[in-house]
């Protein structure tokens, strides 16, 4: 039988961008597709926009909830899946057309327990010159390349796994950042092998608006997870990796806007900070940036902050 991928789109207030996702999801090459809209409560029109595509093609099924955020969304559409294998596409963006099958090609062809592709931020043109290289890397190698953001990250979309996997690993609710850290961390602590080609197929749009340049207190609470998962790691090289995403992390919620956030709470975040320097300027699995903001802030964490307003432009 032709396997079946189910597409989880969580959708919120997306009137704007779903249209173009949906479309560029039908017009996949691979076609046995059930693709799961996720409507997290939305107050515009996101769903007649979903209904009204709905009407030419069956292969969309919306399901609509009150407001619990993305990772409730992403969960109940991993529960209502059919599909023998997973992959998530954000509402606001898009994907190439052959973007399902060469995730799934990937996986069946190296019989790897993850198959990752890559990406563009916004609208940038795909190189189509760029030759395909797959690599293949085993839990441990694949863990530490996803935190050093090296060859692929954390990013919840541009991956293919089994449905089952899925299913036993659902995303937490209690986080707000790295939810999608922690879910693909514990799914590749229980992989064998990983497998990732340099192809892109997926367009990430970023957009100014929203609350994703605000500091709130749900974010600062869930960097909790980062002790969680240094709690429980054994091995030291991981661990090091750990601490790079951690104190990156850090450093990023440090250079958003922080009004009407308690002072001791930006201090939280500081003292993170200042426990794990020494590792993360001498220990070997840390990125450069990391490294470099992490002796910068020895003398000035202002000096960093100004740094990291300036790249984000």
């Amino acid at each position: 039988m032709i396997p079946i991928v189910s597409i989880i789109v969580p959708v919120f207030n997306s009137e704007k961008y779903i249209e173009k996702c949906l479309k560029s999801l039908l017009a996949q090459t691979y076609k046995d597709l059930e693709i799961l809209v996720i409507d997290d409560g939305s107050k515009d029109n996101s769903s007649d926009v979903v209904r009204q595509l709905q009407l030419d093609d069956q292969r969309i099924k919306l399901i609509c909830q009150e407001n619990q955020g993305v990772s409730s969304a992403r969960n109940k559409g991993i529960e209502m899946s059919k599909g023998q294998y997973i992959v998530f596409v954000d509402s606001d963006d898009y994907v190439e057309s052959n973007y399902v099958e060469t995730l799934l090609d990937l996986y069946e062809e190296e019989r790897g327990d993850v198959a990752i592709s890559n990406y563009v931020i916004n609208h940038d043109v795909i190189d189509v010159q760029d030759q395909d290289v797959v690599e293949k890397f085993d839990s441990k190698t694949a863990i530490i390349n996803m935190l050093l953001a090296n060859k692929f990250d954390s990013c919840v979309c541009c991956k293919l796994i089994s449905a089952e996997l899925a299913k036993s690993n659902l995303f937490r609710k209690d986080l707000v950042i790295a939810e999608d850290l922690y879910f693909y961390y514990t799914i590749m602590q229980k992989s064998n092998k990983i497998v990732y080609i340099n192809r892109v197929g997926y367009h990430y749009v970023q957009h100014e608006a929203g609350t994703i340049n605000k500091l709130s207190e749900s974010k600062i609470r869930s960097m909790s997870v980062f002790e969680e998962m240094l709690n429980d790691c054994n091995d030291k090289d991981i661990y090091e990796a750990i601490i790079s995403k951690y104190i990156s992390t850090c450093f990023h919620l440090l250079s958003l806007d922080n009004s009407g956030i308690n002072c001791e709470d930006i201090k939280t975040l500081k003292s993170i900070v200042k426990k794990h320097r020494k590792t993360a300027i001498l220990g070997k699995y840390i990125t450069k940036k990391v490294r470099f903001a992490c002796l910068i802030s020895i003398f000035s964490f202002d000096l960093i902050n100004k740094l990291l307003k300036i790249q984000r432009g």
